[in-house]
């Protein structure tokens, strides 16, 4: 069993749903978010490193010649892949 309750490294979604209940929602922003841990997951059609820095204003992964002015991460891997096909499927490519 993980850290997390779960039997893998990272909560399923049922999971952090079960976990949150009764707890109080805390608000996360960029000044107040020591109480977020990790591991986080970046769902993209790009291929990046562990360790890669991430950053807004670069090339958006949806639309061609847009520039994306947030990067998005989940703590749940499920939300990251759902990130990724979407990426692919709005794209309009093909593959992994």
């Amino acid at each position: 069993m993980s850290a997390h309750g779960g039997e893998g490294p990272t909560r399923s979604i049922q999971e952090s749903i079960d976990a949150s209940d009764g707890v109080e929602h805390v608000p996360v922003t960029f000044d107040a978010c020591d109480h977020v841990e990790g591991p986080f997951f970046h769902g993209t059609r790009s291929t990046f490193a562990v360790g890669d820095l991430l950053e807004a204003g670069r090339g958006s992964n949806f639309h061609e010649g847009r520039r994306s002015n947030h990067v998005y991460f989940s703590a749940l891997h499920e939300t990251a892949i759902w990130g990724a096909e979407l990426a692919v499927a709005m794209n309009g490519t093909d593959g992994r």
